[in-house]
Protein backbone atom coordinates (compact mmCIF):
# COMPACT_ATOMS: atom_id res chain seq x y z
CA UNK A 1 0.00 0.00 0.00
CA UNK A 2 1.39 3.17 -1.36
CA UNK A 3 1.73 6.13 1.63
CA UNK A 4 -1.30 8.03 -0.71
CA UNK A 5 -3.31 4.93 -0.16
CA UNK A 6 -2.67 5.21 3.49
CA UNK A 7 -3.71 9.13 3.65
CA UNK A 8 -6.62 9.12 2.06
CA UNK A 9 -7.74 5.88 4.18
CA UNK A 10 -6.87 7.44 7.44
CA UNK A 11 -8.50 10.71 5.88
CA UNK A 12 -11.69 9.32 4.53
CA UNK A 13 -11.88 7.21 7.97
CA UNK A 14 -11.59 10.48 10.27
CA UNK A 15 -14.17 12.02 7.61
CA UNK A 16 -16.81 9.52 7.83
CA UNK A 17 -16.31 9.00 11.43
CA UNK A 18 -17.07 12.59 11.95
CA UNK A 19 -19.71 12.81 9.68
CA UNK A 20 -21.60 9.90 11.49
CA UNK A 21 -21.35 11.53 15.01
CA UNK A 22 -23.10 14.45 13.48
CA UNK A 23 -25.67 12.10 11.97
CA UNK A 24 -26.43 10.42 15.23
CA UNK A 25 -26.63 13.76 17.16
CA UNK A 26 -28.68 15.07 14.78
CA UNK A 27 -30.96 12.53 14.54
CA UNK A 28 -31.26 12.21 18.46
CA UNK A 29 -32.62 15.56 18.60
CA UNK A 30 -35.18 14.76 16.39
CA UNK A 31 -36.26 11.64 18.17
CA UNK A 32 -36.37 13.95 20.81
CA UNK A 33 -38.86 16.50 19.11
CA UNK A 34 -40.60 13.24 18.32
CA UNK A 35 -41.12 11.73 21.17
CA UNK A 36 -42.10 15.00 22.97
CA UNK A 37 -45.16 15.87 21.06
CA UNK A 38 -46.81 12.74 23.14
CA UNK A 39 -45.76 14.61 25.89
CA UNK A 40 -47.95 15.87 28.47
CA UNK A 41 -48.56 19.75 29.26
CA UNK A 42 -47.95 21.55 32.48
CA UNK A 43 -48.34 25.13 33.61
CA UNK A 44 -44.92 26.25 35.25
CA UNK A 45 -43.21 29.00 36.60
CA UNK A 46 -39.65 30.77 35.44
CA UNK A 47 -37.10 30.66 38.09
CA UNK A 48 -34.38 32.36 36.74
CA UNK A 49 -33.68 33.37 32.88
CA UNK A 50 -29.73 34.80 32.18
CA UNK A 51 -27.47 34.69 29.49
CA UNK A 52 -24.38 32.19 30.00
CA UNK A 53 -21.05 33.81 27.93
CA UNK A 54 -19.59 30.44 26.88
CA UNK A 55 -16.42 32.02 25.08
CA UNK A 56 -13.19 30.98 26.04
CA UNK A 57 -11.45 33.64 28.49
CA UNK A 58 -9.42 35.77 26.86
CA UNK A 59 -11.76 36.13 23.53
CA UNK A 60 -14.79 38.38 25.53
CA UNK A 61 -14.23 41.33 23.88
CA UNK A 62 -15.82 39.49 20.72
CA UNK A 63 -19.37 40.20 20.02
CA UNK A 64 -19.45 37.12 18.68
CA UNK A 65 -19.20 33.78 20.00
CA UNK A 66 -21.25 31.38 21.69
CA UNK A 67 -24.09 32.35 24.15
CA UNK A 68 -26.48 30.19 25.64
CA UNK A 69 -30.31 31.90 26.82
CA UNK A 70 -30.37 29.28 30.57
CA UNK A 71 -34.18 29.07 31.37
CA UNK A 72 -34.62 27.47 34.67
CA UNK A 73 -37.97 26.40 35.89
CA UNK A 74 -40.05 24.85 38.59
CA UNK A 75 -43.66 22.80 37.85
CA UNK A 76 -45.94 20.59 39.73
CA UNK A 77 -46.93 16.50 38.74
CA UNK A 78 -49.40 14.82 40.82
CA UNK A 79 -47.92 17.23 43.61
CA UNK A 80 -44.29 16.62 43.23
CA UNK A 81 -42.10 19.67 42.12
CA UNK A 82 -39.62 19.42 39.35
CA UNK A 83 -36.90 21.57 38.07
CA UNK A 84 -35.89 22.04 34.55
CA UNK A 85 -33.67 23.85 32.71
CA UNK A 86 -33.96 22.43 28.93
CA UNK A 87 -35.03 25.10 26.25
CA UNK A 88 -35.67 22.74 23.62
CA UNK A 89 -34.20 19.69 21.98
CA UNK A 90 -30.73 20.50 20.12
CA UNK A 91 -31.04 23.52 22.03
CA UNK A 92 -26.74 24.30 22.67
CA UNK A 93 -27.07 28.38 22.37
CA UNK A 94 -26.95 30.79 19.90
CA UNK A 95 -24.24 32.83 17.73
CA UNK A 96 -24.57 36.14 18.74
CA UNK A 97 -25.67 37.73 22.55
CA UNK A 98 -28.50 39.65 21.08
CA UNK A 99 -30.16 36.51 20.21
CA UNK A 100 -29.75 34.21 23.37
CA UNK A 101 -31.12 37.99 25.25
CA UNK A 102 -33.93 37.62 22.95
CA UNK A 103 -35.01 34.24 23.86
CA UNK A 104 -33.95 34.91 27.46
CA UNK A 105 -36.07 37.90 27.69
CA UNK A 106 -39.15 36.27 26.34
CA UNK A 107 -39.28 34.01 29.58
CA UNK A 108 -38.94 36.36 32.72
CA UNK A 109 -38.64 35.38 35.97
CA UNK A 110 -41.92 34.58 37.88
CA UNK A 111 -43.54 34.53 34.57
CA UNK A 112 -46.17 31.38 33.58
CA UNK A 113 -45.55 29.10 31.02
CA UNK A 114 -46.61 25.79 29.22
CA UNK A 115 -44.13 23.16 30.29
CA UNK A 116 -43.74 19.65 28.14
CA UNK A 117 -42.86 16.84 30.32
CA UNK A 118 -42.39 13.20 29.69
CA UNK A 119 -45.43 12.04 32.03
CA UNK A 120 -42.96 8.53 32.49
CA UNK A 121 -40.27 10.75 33.79
CA UNK A 122 -41.77 13.90 34.61
CA UNK A 123 -37.89 15.23 35.03
CA UNK A 124 -37.42 15.36 31.39
CA UNK A 125 -39.07 18.56 30.25
CA UNK A 126 -38.65 21.10 27.85
CA UNK A 127 -40.13 24.90 27.28
CA UNK A 128 -40.40 24.59 23.41
CA UNK A 129 -41.22 20.76 22.02
CA UNK A 130 -41.14 21.95 18.56
CA UNK A 131 -38.28 21.15 15.57
CA UNK A 132 -35.83 23.66 15.48
CA UNK A 133 -34.48 24.13 11.96
CA UNK A 134 -30.43 23.89 12.72
CA UNK A 135 -31.42 20.97 14.03
CA UNK A 136 -32.87 19.41 10.49
CA UNK A 137 -29.97 21.46 8.25
CA UNK A 138 -27.17 19.71 10.67
CA UNK A 139 -28.60 16.24 9.94
CA UNK A 140 -29.09 16.65 6.03
CA UNK A 141 -25.32 18.51 5.83
CA UNK A 142 -24.31 15.15 8.31
CA UNK A 143 -26.11 12.66 6.05
CA UNK A 144 -24.53 14.73 2.62
CA UNK A 145 -21.08 14.36 4.19
CA UNK A 146 -21.33 11.19 5.41
CA UNK A 147 -22.45 10.04 1.89
CA UNK A 148 -19.23 11.71 0.49
CA UNK A 149 -17.48 10.15 3.00
CA UNK A 150 -18.29 6.36 1.76
CA UNK A 151 -18.19 7.18 -1.96
CA UNK A 152 -14.56 8.19 -1.25
CA UNK A 153 -14.09 4.81 0.40
CA UNK A 154 -15.04 3.13 -2.25
CA UNK A 155 -13.13 5.22 -4.82
CA UNK A 156 -10.08 5.40 -2.72
CA UNK A 157 -7.11 3.62 -4.48
CA UNK A 158 -8.89 3.56 -7.90
CA UNK A 159 -7.68 4.93 -10.90
CA UNK A 160 -8.82 8.71 -11.78
CA UNK A 161 -10.82 8.99 -15.12
CA UNK A 162 -11.87 12.39 -16.83
CA UNK A 163 -14.90 12.82 -17.77
CA UNK A 164 -15.00 10.66 -20.94
CA UNK A 165 -14.43 7.59 -18.33
CA UNK A 166 -10.26 7.31 -19.81
CA UNK A 167 -8.30 6.76 -17.32
CA UNK A 168 -5.68 9.44 -16.74
CA UNK A 169 -1.94 8.54 -16.78
CA UNK A 170 -0.12 10.11 -13.09
CA UNK A 171 3.72 10.09 -13.06
CA UNK A 172 5.58 8.97 -9.93
CA UNK A 173 5.56 12.30 -8.76
CA UNK A 174 1.22 11.97 -9.15
CA UNK A 175 0.45 14.93 -11.54
CA UNK A 176 -1.79 14.47 -14.66
CA UNK A 177 -0.41 14.71 -18.04
CA UNK A 178 -2.30 12.34 -20.51
CA UNK A 179 -4.23 10.11 -20.93
CA UNK A 180 -2.54 6.65 -20.99
CA UNK A 181 -2.81 5.14 -24.73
Amino acid sequence: MQNRDIFVTIFFTVWTALSGYIVYQGFSELEGFLRARGWSTTKGHIVSSEVVDLREPGKQDENKGAFKALIKYTFNVDGIEYQGDRFAFGYYGNDSQFEARQLSSSYAPKSIVDIHFDPDNPQESVLYRGVRSDSIIKTLFGVVFLLAGLFGFRRAGKPIRDWKGSRLFRTKGGSVYGRRQ
